[in-house]
């Protein structure tokens, strides 16, 4: 029996246009989080963390955590710089997946589209992604919509998250905006009754080569057609939305 516990750990099958192989595994942590990455996590100092809770008057601000993570490397950089315009019209397609159990009942189900849109005047890829299932009758579930530039830079993403235990119930929502050169980062978190809210802001020159749970799913699909090179960090979100380095591997490479 599978026993829920504070990080979900399950393996995604994503599939190429043609169907006829995988793009890459995706371990999904914290409540089927979209991120096919291994993540090593650093804190940052990139900005300030606003925190307000419904118990509280006003907002407290504090000052981001002293370490600061290795910046993206140049390998990872020129990879986003070397997507084309037909590497990225490739990947205009909608997959969706059904999660069964070894005796072939339906545990939930995994859907990802990839559109060309316009967002605030720009061309720019839409992104929708959804997740939702049962485990030992929890209800949980993911969704994220984001507006990707087509050099991979978000400019807008909604993340939600939820797991509903029967006495206590998680509900997670992020807001990231590109807003005057910078990220803001708005995070509220609902644990029962109580309710955290958390802002936080990102130059953009502390960001390069960052990669969102949206601008994960174009790279992904992206690498099953160009390949993944060896020694390409990253930048992500733990999910914690503290700065972190991440890296990719191969489903084919051996651990």
């Amino acid at each position: 029996m599978l026993v829920l516990r504070s990080k979900l750990e399950f393996l995604t099958l994503l599939l190429v246009s043609n169907h006829n192989y995988l793009i890459s595994f995706a371990v999904i942590t914290d409540c089927l989080s979209f991120r096919t990455k291994q993540l090593s996590v650093c804190c940052h100092k990139a900005g300030f963390v606003a925190l307000q809770s419904d118990n509280t008057c006003g907002v407290e601000v504090i000052p981001n955590a002293t370490c600061i993570p290795p910046p993206a490397t140049q390998d990872a950089l020129a990879y986003l710089n070397s997507i084309t315009q037909d590497d990225l019209q490739s990947i205009l397609f909608t997959d969706a997946l059904v999660t069964t159990s070894d005796t072939g009942k339906e545990l939930g189900e995994f859907s990802v589209s990839i559109e060309l849109a316009r967002h605030s005047g720009q061309d720019c890829l839409l992104i929708h992604a959804n997740s939702h299932g049962a485990l030992d009758n929890v209800p949980m579930g993911t969704s994220v919509t984001a507006y990707v530039s087509k050099n991979l830079q978000t400019l807008e993403q909604q993340h939600h998250e939820y797991v509903k235990l029967e006495d206590h119930h998680l509900d997670k929502k992020t807001f990231l905006t590109l807003q005057d050169g910078h990220y803001i980062v708005n995070k509220v978190v609902m644990q029962g009754e109580q309710v955290q809210r958390t802002a936080q802001t990102y130059g953009l020159n502390s960001m390069k080569g960052f990669i969102s749970e949206g601008s994960n799913l174009l790279l992904e699909r992206v690498m099953a057609k160009k390949g993944i090179p060896d020694n390409m960090c990253f930048l992500s979100f733990d999910s914690e939305a503290n700065l972190c380095c991440a890296t990719y591997v191969s489903c084919f490479h051996s651990f």
